[in-house]
């Protein structure tokens, strides 16, 4: 009988060591950001480990590179040299070859240094690394997404450092044109840069607030002409815009953007300027940037020319700058201009950075949730309000009214910043537990709602807990969140009710969470009694 082949295979160990792969660096303090060095670590000593899952993890390792001085320090005679990084002496053959074993992984590499800790990289690195790629294939040769490039950063020889990143594989590209203390002249970059434009997927751009170019749609328009990439399939202008007639019709002239990203201060679209062909007929998720003024005049202009949309995410700005009741009433235009566009995502951010003032909005949902009731609204699929530093709560009587609502949906979120606990209680403004919803609602709700995967709720009534005899078992549900929870009152009992309610929470111990905070409190009991019930402590 032929013997079976070795467990570990090469496919196995590289699928293991994708669930190490490490994203997008986050904010250096973060929970995420220790558990993203753990991986990196994990996956450093796997490749010295064992030659067989040396080449796996290495390809996980390097497909990152959060910093070109990581990636160029594989050179011994790159260093610091008084205040800049460069080379001491030429690059060796043997150095070169060692090189070409790492720069092939590189997909995605990040060029937004560091301002507290990066030092500038001096221009005749770029001069010494062309040398060498004049006599072989390119730096990076299959390079995918270029990140944090700006041209602020860039000296006269920042064209050398573009030409040694092209590559015939980049798609994606976040550039940053605000010119600021640099020498290089944006028209010249602009020129230099268009043959990588014209081969991308997705494009980020801020572009020089002195040049206009989203504004001004001429040939002798000195910024990057964004809206003639006709290739784009996602596009995000971090600046803000002025959105015109022509500048719409622009944007509706590449024919394959699905995702599109702005952050809009006018909308001057005359519907009669419009042709019965121009429409968005790709574009499936939009992002807006704003106040709900701007956002009820687009989509009142352009909701018709979106026939393909799927998801819409808004971040309104500055919620203080008016009252209350008309916040609202710009809010409830906005649900009626897109009451005759179904959405399977919606989302919905509100920013305010003063916190007494912010205080006085949205105290609870009422007025947010009460036109989502309607008919067109039942295929939603996820539906997101997200406050930054402010409050608001769903009382017991509106979630009991909104379980009838929405029956598609797999994520139903009211999520708050971590800190805004922390800032009401130093102004003295606690949240207010009355009418807080019961757990005999929310299992309600999560009944009524089979597919929810996700629920996130500010509080609930810890007093009230139903008999567990009469808790129905077994809801799907895999992440639940409640972020407050009343002082003083046991909650022991609601942990019981929730975990047996919901079996397959998704949960894991915060190292240094905050117990001042009741949910990790919460959090950490449903953990407890999720592993006595599986008997997964007798495994430790």
């Amino acid at each position: 009988m032929q013997s079976a082949g070795p467990i570990l295979c090469d496919d196995v160990v590289r699928h293991m060591f994708e669930f190490l792969a490490p994203g997008r660096k986050p904010d250096s303090d973060s929970t995420e950001a220790k558990h993203r060095l753990i991986c990196q670590k994990a996956l450093a000593v796997a490749s010295r480990t064992c030659r067989g899952w040396s080449k796996s993890a290495l390809d996980v390792l390097w497909r990152l590179v959060d910093d070109p001085i990581h990636l160029l320090s594989l050179f011994p005679s790159f260093g610091m040299h008084g205040s800049t990084y460069r080379f001491s002496r030429l690059i060796s053959d043997d150095e070169w070859s060692r090189f070409q074993q790492y720069s092939p992984r590189v997909r995605i590499l990040n060029l937004a240094r560091d301002a507290d800790h990066g030092h500038a990289i001096h221009s005749s690195v770029w001069m010494v690394l062309a040398f060498q790629c004049q006599q072989s294939r390119p730096l990076l040769p299959f390079l995918h997404s270029i990140l944090g490039f700006a041209i602020s950063k860039s000296s006269s020889d920042g064209l050398a450092e573009l030409a040694l990143l092209r590559t015939s594989t980049i798609r994606h590209l976040e550039l940053d044109m605000s010119t600021g203390s640099s020498k290089l002249p944006a028209d010249v970059f602009s020129e230099a840069i268009q043959p990588m434009l014209m081969q991308l997927d997705t494009l980020h751009i801020k572009d020089d607030p002195h040049h206009h170019s989203h504004l001004v749609h001429t040939q002798h328009s000195k910024g990057i002409h964004y809206w003639e990439l006709k290739q784009l399939r996602t596009l995000h202008v971090v600046d803000a815009i002025s959105c015109t007639t022509s500048f719409a019709v622009s944007l509706m002239g590449l024919p394959h953007l699905s995702s599109l990203a702005l952050k809009i201060i006018d909308v001057e679209v005359a519907a009669k300027d419009l042709h019965a062909t121009h429409s968005f007929n790709a574009l499936k998720d939009l992002t807006l940037g704003g106040c709900l003024e701007e956002f009820h005049a687009f989509m009142d202009s352009l909701s018709s020319r979106l026939p393909a949309l799927q998801s819409l995410s808004l971040t309104v700005h500055e919620i203080n700058e008016g009252t209350q009741e008309y916040i609202l009433q710009q809010l409830h235009l906005l649900y009626a201009a897109l009451d005759a566009r179904p959405l399977s995502n919606f989302q919905i951010t509100f920013q305010s950075y003063d916190m007494m003032m912010a205080l006085s909005f949205f105290g609870d949902a009422t007025g947010l949730l009460t036109p989502l009731h309607s008919k067109s609204w039942r295929p939603l699929r996820r539906l997101t309000f997200h406050f930054q530093s402010m409050f608001s709560h769903i009382n017991d009587a509106e979630l009991r009214a909104f379980v009838t609502a929405c029956p598609e949906l797999v994520a139903f979120e009211f999520v708050h910043h971590p800190d805004v606990v922390n800032e009401m209680q130093e102004i003295g403004e606690l949240p207010t537990f009355k009418d807080a919803p019961t757990l005999s609602t929310i299992t309600a709700f999560t009944t009524a709602h089979p597919h929810l995967e996700r629920l996130t709720l500010p509080f609930f009534d810890v007093h009230s807990i139903p008999p567990l005899a009469e808790v129905r078992a077994g809801h799907k549900l895999s992440w639940l969140d409640i972020v407050f929870l009343e002082p003083g009152p046991p909650i022991y009992a609601a942990a019981l009710v929730l975990d047996r309610a919901y079996p397959n929470l998704e949960l894991r111990e915060h190292p240094g969470a905050d117990f001042a905070v009741r949910g990790n409190e919460l959090r950490l009991l449903l953990l407890g009694l999720q592993a006595g019930r599986r008997g997964t402590h007798r495994h430790l």
